[in-house]
């Protein structure tokens, strides 16, 4: 069963934050979907109205695929530049 997880987080201020997102993500997304067996989906999403609000939506083939998953450097990455207390991370197994 596919296993999907959908993170929304909220930037800190900062235009050059906003920019580091916006390249960096889509490293670790060609990094995750290459490179880590079971990674079907990493996609990063900027929202249209809010340049600070962000998703990364993330698909695995099973959860254990996601247990598998290397966070490490996406968290040591992220952590520093957003609000942990709007960090709102949901969990799905997709029908």
């Amino acid at each position: 069963m596919v296993y999907t997880v959908v993170a929304h987080f909220y930037a800190n201020e900062g235009a050059d934050i906003e920019q580091e997102l916006r390249t960096k993500l889509p490293e670790f997304a060609r990094t995750h979907q290459e490179t880590e067996k079971g990674t079907l989906t990493w996609i990063p999403l900027q929202d249209a109205k809010d340049p600070r609000a962000w998703t990364i939506f993330e698909r695995y083939e099973s959860e254990t695929s996601f247990g598998a998953h290397d966070g490490k450097a996406i968290q040591a990455f992220l952590i520093p530049k957003i609000d942990m207390t709007k960090l709102d991370m949901r969990f799905y197994n997709e029908l």
